[in-house]
């Protein structure tokens, strides 16, 4: 059986086509949007109170705190991404393929009938769709620092 072509495989040379790398996949708020806030209110005086060590424990729990109240992370669980417009046209192998889920969350629910019977849904995310990232390392870079964050599929396309 033979291979679709279109497809993108480990090994194979791609080029840039939109230059927007991935940052993170999750959640829109996170505890390190929060822990900014919480340095520049309570970051001095910690510092000072319970040396360097000590203070960063507390400025994250802060944060927790912080976000929490605001009701972080959210329902919608997607990709976010960043420009490099210095990335367009790169060519590059791909090193490295990974596959992640975005989608809106929904809570596990369960219930026990008048008669006894129990009924559970499992969480998950409703409206799923499968989003398939790559990595590389662009021709002439020799250390693995120099790896290309990663990229969506249909950011690329393949050189022949």
């Amino acid at each position: 059986m033979k291979k679709n072509p279109n497809i993108i495989r480990l090994n194979d040379r791609v080029r840039i086509v939109i230059p927007k790398v991935v940052v993170r996949v999750g959640y829109p708020k996170t505890v390190k949007d929060y822990l900014e806030a919480a340095e520049g209110k309570y970051g001095q005086q910690l510092r000072y109170d319970m040396g360097d060590f000590l203070a960063e424990k507390a400025l994250r729990q802060i944060a927790y705190g912080l976000a929490k109240t605001d009701g972080f992370g959210g329902r919608e669980r997607s990709l976010h991404m960043e420009d490099k417009p210095e990335l367009l046209g790169q060519e590059f192998n791909v090193s490295g393929v990974r596959m992640v889920q975005t989608g809106t969350y929904y809570p596990p629910s369960g219930y026990t009938s008048y008669y006894g019977e129990y009924d559970y849904e499992p969480g998950g995310l409703a409206d799923m769709k499968a989003r398939r990232l790559v990595t590389g390392f662009s021709m002439g870079y020799l250390r693995v620092s120099d790896s290309l964050p990663e990229i969506p599929v249909e950011h690329l396309e393949k050189v022949v």
